[in-house]
């Protein structure tokens, strides 16, 4: 079963980054790091986020905190940031909030420096 929810998230990040409206594929500079958690070595986590595209979950004018299961929290940067770091991005391409009724992503460091998305399910009747 954690196999399976682990695919499914795999494949939810891999259509989450090959979605065309989104076309700035490699942003540098576009995340924060706010706690390191329990972690030690920083540098696959940064190697990981830096080669992701992060794009569908930026917001228009405030920043996307995202953590991992160990502790490990970034905060994306905002469109506006980005705007103003010289990024050629379209603001109107991106949400303007997350949608209250979804929950953060947790993030999984993989073999390789992948991410991986734990899937959020809700909850299930029983019959």
């Amino acid at each position: 079963m954690k196999k399976a929810i682990l695919l499914v998230g795999s494949i939810l990040f891999i259509l989450i980054n090959s979605v065309p409206a989104f076309s700035q594929t490699n942003i540098s500079n576009d995340y924060v790091v706010t706690s390191v958690g329990g972690v030690t070595d920083q540098t696959p986590y940064i190697a990981a986020m830096d080669v992701a595209n992060w794009e569908a979950f930026r917001l228009q004018d405030q920043r996307f905190q995202m953590s991992f299961e160990n502790g490990y929290a970034v905060e994306l940067k905002s469109v506006t940031e980005m705007l103003n770091l010289g990024y050629p991005l379209n603001i109107n391409n991106y949400q303007v909030n997350y949608p209250a009724n979804k929950a953060h992503p947790t993030l999984e460091l993989l073999v390789n420096n992948i991410i991986g998305i734990k899937v959020q399910n809700g909850p299930s009747k029983s019959y």
